[in-house]
C-alpha cells in the first residue's frame, strides 16, 4: 500500500524532532504495516516523501530512515539524484544533523497534523 508523502513526512518530523533516527521496520509500523517485514518495499514510499520534501524545501528527512544492522540509510537509497552508498558518512550525518536542527513552524507542524505543544 502507498502512503501519501506528506503521512511518511510526518513521521519523520516526530523521529527529527527527538532528535533520532527510525529503521525501516520501525517505519513500517508507523505506517501501520504488519507481517513479518514491515520496512520492506518502503522504497518508493520513501522516494516520493523525497519528492515532497524538496518541493516544499523541507529537510532532507528520509535520510533518517536507517537500517537496525548498520544504523545507516540503506545503500541502495537515493537522496536527490544520489545513492545513500555514494554519500560518505560524514555528508550522512550533516544531512541528518540538518533535520535535527531545521526550525519547523507551528505552522508547518499544523499543516502535517501535528500539534506543537504536544511533541
Amino acid at each position: 500500500m502507498a502512503h501519501h508523502p506528506n503521512h511518511v513526512a510526518r513521521v519523520l518530523v516526530k523521529v527529527a524532532l527527538k532528535p533520532d533516527t527510525i529503521t525501516y521496520t520501525q517505519l513500517g509500523k508507523a505506517l501501520g504495516r504488519t507481517g513479518s517485514n514491515p520496512g520492506r518495499g518502503l522504497g518508493s514510499d520513501l522516494d516520493r516523501c523525497q519528492d515532497w520534501l524538496k518541493k516544499h524545501d523541507l529537510p532532507p528527512l528520509t535520510v533518517l530512515v536507517v537500517q537496525k544492522s548498520s544504523g545507516m540509510p540503506s545503500p541502495d537509497g537515493t537522496f536527490f539524484g544520489r545513492t545513500f552508498g555514494d554519500l560518505t558518512d560524514e555528508e550522512i550525518a550533516a544531512l541528518q544533523q540538518e533535520c535535527f536542527e531545521y526550525a519547523w513552524t507551528a505552522g508547518q507542524l499544523k499543516a502535517l497534523g501535528l500539534q506543537p505543544e504536544k511533541m
